[in-house]
């Protein structure tokens, strides 16, 4: 244990020292903040147009009543059903937006988050959208969030920062000189992975998350979401490293 904590400490004062930590670090800072705040006004932009749509359907069930009632007050003797007035009015369900939407907003158009249809009609319920699905092209690229981050720009800080885990020891010549000393080479291992790749994954997981919480904050989010979004950046962090 003692030796084990020796490299940890070794290796923690050697990674402090490297001039291109820091700037690696408030460069992936900086895009997790970019990503966070542009999944968080996508999903501001998108529940204004969640809102918008309850509106315009009170209005037009409002309108659709008003009718119905001028024109029963013109024809006294004509009764209208309530089915009747509701076969008039246009129905527009839409999907809520979740706790963790600004967490990935990369194909969310590719999920229509509404569908207008009308009891009486043939059309389909997405119709109007097939115009923005024949794209898939355009759908695959989608948009800068913390999501395409994690996934895809995570892996290469982590392997700028822990590249010469140990291939960095046998550049310099000190790989046999550390296998000689009585260190199994599994502590040795151990050691230089925990300060290394465990301080380093730990602290961009932990860059990721806070950028998450400052720009779409606490409302909704549980701590097993956020636990188990922890958790599944430490795993896809380690396989990486």
């Amino acid at each position: 244990m003692n030796a084990l904590l020796t490299i940890v400490r070794h290796e923690l004062r050697r990674l402090v020292r490297d001039r291109a930590t820091p700037g690696l670090a408030l460069l992936f800072a900086a895009i997790c903040l970019y990503a966070a705040w542009n999944g968080q006004r996508w999903a501001d932009q998108r529940g204004e147009a969640l809102r918008q749509i309850e509106i315009d359907l009170q209005e037009s069930r409002d309108d659709a009543r008003a009718r119905a009632a001028a024109a029963a007050a013109a024809q006294p003797g004509r009764t209208f059903s309530q089915g009747s007035v509701s076969a008039s009015v246009w129905y527009q369900p839409t999907l809520p937006l979740r706790p963790l939407a600004p967490l990935a907003i990369g194909q969310a158009d590719g999920y229509p988050f509404d569908a207008r249809f009308h009891p009486a009609s043939p059309r389909t319920l997405f119709a109007p959208r097939e115009a923005s699905l024949s794209n898939p092209a355009a759908l695959a690229a989608g948009s800068f969030d913390l999501a395409f981050v994690i996934v895809y720009l995570l892996p290469v800080f982590l392997l700028a920062l822990t590249y010469d885990l140990w291939i960095g020891e046998r550049d310099r010549g000190t790989a046999r000189l550390l296998l000689a000393q009585p260190v199994a080479p599994a502590v040795l291992f151990a050691g230089k992975a925990i300060a290394l790749g465990g301080t380093v994954l730990l602290g961009l997981a932990a860059v990721a998350g806070l950028a998450l919480l400052t720009f779409a904050g606490a409302d909704g989010l549980n701590g097993w979401t956020v636990a188990a979004l922890g958790g599944t950046i430490l795993l896809y962090g380690a396989f990486w490293i």
